[in-house]
This record gives structure tokens, sequence and C-alpha cells, in this order.
């Protein structure tokens, strides 16, 4: 598919204040739903409803069908070995405590870095961790990593990709070096799960979370690759509703697979739509994907150093396919210029501590303006930033 996609795929974007079209750079926190995604979610609420998984009816069994498709599309997707490896979840955080939860009982420490989302951070803080600084603007600290990795680690749990300064770890050195000593992986792949990147074969982690609604999927909806060998070893961190086949007075039998551990009644409609995500995330070529997001830094980079003080919270200088970048001005407030943005340009971006408090705190940075681009950003929408930037800098800060 050629990038940028045009924007009339994404009907939610074509609607601006004073007829102007709205310029989004916020897709780091959610990405705007395609045209046929949306078409998806309404033809489930066409539908009669089904019980899947629970009633013999022809309503219950279409969407099962639709359920075990949506499955194995992000088994494909990933690289996966088995659909039931992929267990479904409202959104990154609910993966990420449903496997703390999990882990609870088990004896060691789960090592993280002072980078993390608060998502993938204070789940882990019910156990003993240990947290591998990473300063800003430096690279994965891959060395002190693996000095920590003799510390009695019993799961390695870091993002595969910054939210904060969109650096990537090296995954495949991070995995071996763990599996080395026996130490599982957990990646949180909230912003790297869109990239097509993540690569289960070949990277060889035990879990990966992500969400849908960070990938042009239905919001509401991400997920949890468990594998397969794992699953039995886990204690499911809720219980009930469909992840028991059976029980009577203390005994339990637990589902199989990913059922498992999905609980009650689901985000159906969601999940209706997931193979018209992955489809249309499929379509995208990789490669031609990680030049379109070079190409925008590469503007984004050049345009912001012109700004007087501008200083970067990550590298300082663009990434080659790095889809964002944060940055603060010293003497200009953060939240405000994000709303100037909003109300004189008409263009949305991300402010604050972006969910990283910790690291912030630790490193004495202040709050930042986060752009994050899509796959229908232009170069022209770069522009347009910077250029409403810097009147805003000049006449209303």
């Amino acid at each position: 598919m050629t990038l940028p996609i045009p924007i009339r795929q994404f009907p939610g974007l074509q609607n601006g204040i004073l007829g102007k079209r709205q310029i989004y750079l916020d897709n780091a926190c959610l990405t705007p739903t395609p045209a046929a995604v949306s078409e998806a979610i309404r033809k489930f609420y066409e539908r009669p409803p089904g019980c899947p998984f629970r009633s013999n009816t022809n309503g219950s069994g279409h969407l099962e069908e639709r359920i075990r498709e949506g499955r194995d599309s992000v088994r494909k997707f990933l690289n996966a070995k088995f659909s039931d490896e992929i267990v479904f979840t409202p959104n990154t955080t609910f993966a990420i405590n449903l496997l703390a939860g999990a882990f609870l009982n088990k004896p060691g420490k789960v090592l993280i870095t002072d980078l993390e989302h608060n998502s993938n951070r204070l789940p882990w803080l019910r156990h003993q961790t240990i947290e591998v600084p990473w300063p800003n603007g430096a690279p994965f600290p891959l060395d002190s990593y693996c000095e920590s990795l003799r510390q009695e680690v019993k799961l390695v749990s870091i993002t595969a990709m910054s939210n904060v300064t969109g650096q990537a770890v090296p995954v495949r050195e991070v995995v071996q070096a763990a599996r080395a000593q026996g130490i599982p992986v957990h990646l949180d792949a909230a912003q790297a799960f869109a990239s097509g990147q993540l690569d289960i074969v070949e990277d060889l982690p035990d879990f990966v979370s992500f969400s849908l609604h960070k990938a042009y999927g239905p919001t509401g909806l991400g997920g949890l690759y468990l594998r397969r060998d794992w699953q039995p070893q886990l204690e499911p961190q809720f219980v009930g509703a469909g992840a028991v086949d059976d029980h009577f007075d203390d005994t339990t039998k637990w589902t199989k697979g990913a059922g498992r551990f999905e609980f009650g009644l689901q985000n159906y409609a969601a999940l209706y739509a997931v193979p018209a995500t992955m489809a249309f995330l499929g379509s995208i070529d990789r490669r031609a994907l990680n030049q379109h997001f070079c190409q925008l830094s590469a503007t984004l980079w050049s345009r912001l150093a012109e700004v007087s003080g501008v200083c970067f919270a990550g590298p300082a200088a663009p990434e080659c396919g790095q889809h964002l970048c944060s940055f603060f001005i010293p003497g200009h407030d953060a939240l405000r210029l994000a709303s100037l943005l909003d109300m004189v340009g008409n263009i949305q971006v991300r402010s604050g501590k972006l969910c990283a408090h910790h690291w912030f705190h630790r490193h004495g940075i202040p709050d930042v303006l986060r752009v994050s681009f899509g796959v229908y950003t232009s170069v022209h929408d770069v522009e347009e930033f910077c250029s409403v930037l810097n009147t805003i800098l000049k006449h209303y800060d």
C-alpha cells in the first residue's frame, strides 16, 4: 500500500473546526479507525446477538468462527506458531496486570528499566524488582542489563519501544541474554506492535502485550501473546465464566488455550473487527512504512532544530523508522502549547509526562510535547505543525 495512506480512509479525521481538517499527531496514544474496521463493527451490531463458546446456536457459532479468524490473523502477524497463544484483553495494561498476577507466587525478581510506561512498572511493584537505568539520550544499556540478569531474576519485563523517546530495544539480544540463563522475557509492545517488526519465531519472547487501538483497530481491545508451554504453569489472575470447563465443590477444571485467560463475556464488537484490523495492517509494506517514518522524522527534526533552546527527550537526532518525537522548550509550558496547537491550528499532539512519571522525575526532565506519526501523516502535516508552533511561540505564548 502506498504511503501516506489517503485521509479519506479515516472518516474521523476529515472533519475539523472552521472547515479545516484536523492534523492528528497523537498516534502513540490512540490511532484513528479506518473505514473498513468501522464497517466491521457496524456489521456486528446488525446481527442478532450470540453467546460464543457457550451456546450451540448458529449465531454463537458464527461469532466463534470470527473470533478464531481474528486470533489466527494476529498469530500470523506476529509469526507465532499457535492461534491459542493469542489471548485477547481490553488493552496492554490489562495484559500486563494479568501476567503480573500470574507470576506473583513465583520466587525471584522482575527486571525492568526506569523508562517503562506506568503500565509496565506499577504492576511489577508487587514483586521484588531490579531497575536498569536508561539515561536520556543514551542507547539501550545492554551491558547493565546483562549484568543485572545475574541477580535471581524470574522474569524480564521491558518495553520493546519507548513511548517517550521512540527508542527501540535490541529485542533479539535482550531475549537471547535472558534465555541463556533460563529467564523468560515479556515485551511491552504497545508502541512496537503496529510496525510489524516483532517476530515470535525469530525473536523468541515468551510473552508480548499489545493494544489494537494503537494499531488502527477498535478501542478497548488488546492482547497478550502467551507461549503455549507457559499456559498451564500460570494461574489465572481472574477466575470464572469462560475460563472454566467444569467445577464442583473445590475442584476446578480450567479451559485450555487462550480461553483460560479470557474471563466473562468479551468486547465482541471489537473482536468482530480484528480480521479487518489485521488485514489493514498486513496490507502495509513494512519497508515502505519505515521509509515513510524516516522522511517524516527527518523533516520534523530539521524544523525543530530551528527553534531556539529546544531540548529532546531521547536522541537529539532522528532514528530511522522512529514514529514519535518528544521535546520541550525551556520557558514554555508544554501543556499550554498543546492546547494552543489545538485551538489555533486544529493540531492534536500529546503533552505531559506521557505516563512515564518515574523516568521524568528521576532524570529531571520537564513536561514534553510528543508528536507521533500515523500511516496517513504527510510531510505537509509535519510542516504545518512546525509552522503553527512557531506562530504560537512568537505571538501567543
